[in-house]
């Protein structure tokens, strides 16, 4: 009986420490921008990304968002709105 419960010790804390480890990767991710590359997103890396997601001139978009999802942006929401707009084109 031991040996069960000294596995179970084991695997809580294995579980515990991966989630722990998640949490502080998405807490840098969010920090960093988006586009893993550990820099803060700008208009031009968020029109890329909708791009990327198959975002294409003349599209229209609802868009419901959080700032703090997107991670550090420069020009914050002001970027975010320019992005979209570059990846959807005038009119």
């Amino acid at each position: 009986m031991s040996n069960n419960k000294d596995t179970r010790a084991t695997k809580t804390t294995e579980t515990t420490e991966a989630r722990e480890h998640e949490g502080e990767t998405a807490a840098i991710a969010a920090m960093a921008g988006t586009d893993g590359s550990g820099k803060p997103n700008t208009v031009q890396s968020l029109a890329a990304q909708l791009r990327t997601l198959g975002v294409r001139e003349g599209h229209t978009l609802l868009v419901h968002s959080s700032l703090r999802a997107l991670g550090w942006t420069c020009g914050g929401i002001h970027a975010v709105i320019l992005g979209l707009l570059d990846a959807v084109g005038p009119g």
